[in-house]
């Protein structure tokens, strides 16, 4: 009997080694975020980091601020929350950096759409891109719309929808 319990044990942590091994094998992958950063978190620079949030059935990327542990984004307006905050990680964090854009041109840069970081969506259509933009004093990381808006939509202090034309989007180089 405890032969066959051993082999269980046994079994259960190999595939669990396996399962945990396999996130590594993309270039990004997301945790969950409890008000502490992970050592392999993908910080984009000024103190913030890339984090998601499931609202009304769409996946929502955003900022996360960790002096005050808290998630913002825009979703019809600047929604907050402290609970359900998954953070973008990634063990090749040099593969990403960010690319100036300007959506008032007609073109985008070569290549751009093959090489920007998906990080959630609306519907089973419409993607969401990362971007991120200074904004009323602070650096606001959203969601970019390449397709209908072609623009980085974050939020204003006073909790309504802005949109940017001029910003950076993430990439994976």
């Amino acid at each position: 009997m405890w032969r066959y319990l051993f082999r269980f044990i046994l079994l259960l942590v190999g595939f669990h080694l396996t399962e945990c091994e396999n996130i590594y094998d993309q270039e990004i992958y997301w945790r969950d975020y409890n008000k502490s950063i992970p050592q392999d978190a993908l910080h984009v620079g000024y103190g913030l980091y890339i984090g998601h949030i499931i609202i009304d059935d769409f996946l929502v990327p955003g900022t996360i601020y960790p002096k005050t542990g808290k998630f913002i984004t825009e979703n019809n307006g600047k929604k907050e929350d402290v609970n359900n905050i998954k953070i973008m990680c990634s063990q090749e964090p040099l593969r990403f950096q960010w690319e100036y854009v300007n959506f008032h041109m007609k073109e985008l840069p070569d290549d751009l759409l093959n090489r920007i970081v998906v990080a959630g969506y609306q519907n089973n259509n419409l993607r969401w891109y990362i971007g991120r933009a200074f904004h009323q004093n602070e650096w606001r990381i959203g969601k970019v719309d390449i397709f209908n808006f072609k623009s980085l939509i974050i939020w204003n202090n006073d909790g309504t929808l802005h949109r940017v034309f001029k910003f950076e989007i993430l990439t994976d180089v």
